[in-house]
């Protein structure tokens, strides 16, 4: 090693020793000596499958490949890295650590990559390219997800954000899951873009009275910070957001930021005010309710609203038990009967997905079982669980085909229009526009049922 004349954090390699006159092709003659040239090392790994010189590695655009060389003890500059963390194991020089990855978990448990990295391996020991695409296709099947389910995670970020979005704010889903990449554990980052304020560096414009206007300070700031001194405004409540230095008056982000904590954002985190995920377990907890609801709707119950006749064999047969002649009406329809709900106009139970269509229909009927599904697929929805809101979905939409728990036409109706609902929510526009027909066809009236006016929105 020879660190004279390098930047920090390299060297020059100077060879010393060789068994083999064929390690002078990949060295550059410099005066007396060889050196070590990692550009020419890596030209002669490349091959089809790794193609590109990426930095110090080859690279397919997924995957990159470092070729290294080690040295029998630690290296002066890397001292620092033993002790700068007193209370952790630093590996050792004789350690051997060995990695696996173990998938389809459906099936007896396979391993499929091990990579094994101990003080003395040379480079034969670099993970072969048919592992690292192992390695690819565990993460994309497991954690990350398909590009499918990438696109799907996408749109529906872009369908939510359109909903969100109003005349005040625009919505933006950011971060790794903005991209499509939902990680368990990661958290959801959401930019709101109020529409009313402009930052600009020139203040030589066409001012929109309308609008707030801020100019840009960048003196005496850190790099990538600024100072946004106000410099029109018609609305005074502006002021409370800004503290005066002067005669001029900047904008203050904690200031601002303090408007909007709530008992929901109850936290400021950098640049950003966060939740103290009381409303996760919130959702979590309705999960639980639901699953055990879901679980007693089982084929003895009755709507609420059926016809005796339709009453099949297996359900007489269980009337017949003993344990039920016993009973009386009122205990049979307590164990038996699963009521249909009702929403009433204003009513503070109304989900923000359904709120208009209770204001226009003034009582809205659902089918309990359609109803709790729909539920579910909202919980996973606001908890930006995609996997589960398709589940959701399917189980959803077999409900209403097999008419689980429908009693009859009107309520076949109002199936499909929550089934609609849910495929517009998810960003699945035909299936929504189709499922809204289906409602129409069994139910016309828009009184009694607003698929017709959600379909005129979508055309």
């Amino acid at each position: 090693m020879e660190t004279e004349d390098t930047q920090p954090g390299f060297t020059n390699l100077r060879l010393l020793h060789r068994d083999d006159r064929k390690n002078f092709r990949i060295c550059d003659e410099i005066g007396n000596d060889f050196f070590f040239p990692n550009s020419t090392l890596k030209e002669r790994y490349l091959t089809n499958h790794l193609p590109t010189i990426h930095g110090p590695c080859l690279s397919n655009g997924i995957l990159d490949l470092a070729i290294c060389v080690h040295n029998r003890s630690w290296i002066t500059p890397a001292n620092e890295w033993i002790a700068r963390i007193s209370n952790t194991s630093w590996p050792g020089y004789d350690m051997s650590t060995t990695f696996e990855l173990l998938i389809d978990t459906k099936r007896a448990i396979r391993e499929v990559l091990v990579i094994n990295v101990e003080s003395t391996s040379n480079m034969a020991e670099i993970p072969t390219q048919s592992d690292s695409l192992a390695l690819y296709k565990y993460l994309c099947q497991n954690i990350v997800g398909t590009e499918e389910h990438v696109k799907t995670c996408r749109l529906m970020n872009t369908v939510r954000d359109n909903l969100q979005s109003d005349k005040q704010w625009t919505v933006i889903t950011s971060g790794s899951f903005g991209e499509g990449i939902e990680m368990q554990g990661s958290d959801v980052d959401l930019v709101r873009v109020k529409k009313n304020i402009e930052v600009c560096e020139n203040t030589n414009i066409h001012y929109n009275p309308a609008i707030i206007y801020f100019a840009m300070e960048t003196n005496d700031t850190h790099p990538g910070y600024t100072q946004l001194r106000l410099v029109h405004s018609c609305y005074p409540t502006i002021l409370q957001t800004c503290r005066r230095r002067g005669s001029n008056y900047y904008y203050s982000n904690s200031l601002y930021k303090q408007q909007f904590v709530e008992d929901l954002f109850s936290t400021v985190h950098g640049p950003c005010i966060s939740d103290n995920h009381e409303l996760n377990k919130r959702y979590n907890a309705a999960l639980c309710v639901l699953k055990y609801t879901l679980s007693k709707c089982t084929r003895e119950k009755l709507s609420k609203i059926v016809n005796l006749l339709d009453i099949d064999y297996e359900l007489e047969a269980l009337l017949n038990l003993p344990l039920f002649k016993k009973m009386n009406i009122v205990q049979l329809k307590n164990i038996l009967v699963l009521d249909n709900v009702i929403f009433l106009k204003n009513s503070a139970l109304v989900p923000d997905e359904l709120d208009i269509d209770v204001h226009m229909m003034g009582t809205f009927h659902i089918p309990p079982v359609v109803y709790a599904h729909f539920l579910t697929f909202l919980c996973y929805y606001h908890l930006n669980n995609t996997r589960q809101c398709k589940i959701c979905l399917r189980k959803l939409q077999s409900t209403v085909r097999k008419r689980n728990f429908i009693p009859n036409e009107y309520f076949d109706a109002i199936s499909y229009l929550i089934l609609g609902i849910t495929f517009q929510l998810s960003g699945d526009i035909e299936s929504a526009r189709h499922a809204f027909r289906q409602s129409v066809r069994l139910e016309p009236r828009e009184r009694l049922n607003t698929s017709l006016w959600r379909l005129s929105l979508i055309r």
